[in-house]
Parts: C-alpha cells; structure tokens; sequence
C-alpha cells in the first residue's frame, strides 16, 4: 500500500490504473486486498477516468474476484455494469451470464428467469452462452446436481 501511495502522491493520474495493476498483481495472493484496490480504482471521483477497456477489465476483476469471495451483490453489480456499459468490449463476453449465474442463485427458482433474460443479450457470444447455461442447468437440475455449483 505505501508503494502505490507513494507514486499516487507524485502524480494523480496514476491513481486508477496502478491501483488495478497492483489488484492484478495481487489477485492470487492476497484476494481480498486485490478487491478492495480494484473497487476504490472504479470509484467515482476527482482522478483521470480510465479508459474504457480498462474499466471493462477492472469490472471483470471486481467481479470475479467479489464473487470468488461469495460477495454476491458486488459480482453482480460489477458483471452488470460490465455488460451494460462495455458490451462490445471482448472482457465482457461472459458478464451477461455470470450475472445469470448468481441471479439465478439468489431467488429460488428464478433461474430460468435469469438465463432468459442473459439470453437476450447484446453479444451473441453472451446469448449463446446463457441458452448453454440454461440447458445445461436443466440437464443437472434432475440428477441432483445443485443449481450455481461452483
């Protein structure tokens, strides 16, 4: 944290994007740390905004690292955003689905609700993936397999 301080002091345009390399950096070691740089990275403030892709990319992270963590509300709130903002942008190809996944976690039985809407999606990828999803949940669900296993 001193590090990233330090160069932030020197100069505030470095704010955002070294705050996402170090929660890069950091993702596999120290996870709950990485979070909370990636999301104070994303935050609305006074410092350069990032440029899109790379706020594409730290949603991503936010995400999968929030929901790694079980932080459901961020994963989905991230996953959201992600798709809604930067569909297009390749990083976000399965955020549609994701959001599927644990939004279909969260309400008993609204699955298919979920993977419905995820199917309806702007990226065809994402549309593909969510009508896979869905069939595949349809597939397990019979056999005992517990809907959102991870």
């Amino acid at each position: 944290h001193a590090a990233v301080a330090a160069a932030i002091i020197e100069d505030g345009a470095l704010t955002r994007p070294l705050s996402l390399d170090v929660a890069e950096v950091l993702r596999d070691r120290a996870p709950s740390v990485a979070l909370a740089l990636a999301r104070q990275a994303l935050e609305p403030g006074a410092t350069v905004e990032l440029p899109p892709a790379r706020h594409a990319a730290g949603l991503a992270l936010v995400g999968a690292l929030a929901e790694e963590a079980g932080d459901d509300d961020t994963a989905l709130a991230a996953y959201t955003t992600l798709a809604a903002r930067y569909g297009k942008e390749p990083i976000a190809a399965d955020a549609a689905y994701r959001a599927a996944r644990i939004a279909a976690r969260r309400v008993p039985g609204g699955d298919a609700a979920a993977f419905e809407e995820a199917a309806r999606a702007k990226d065809p990828l994402a549309r593909r993936v969510a009508g896979a999803a869905r069939e595949y949940e349809a597939i397990v669900r019979p056999l005992g397999g517990a809907q959102g296993e991870r």
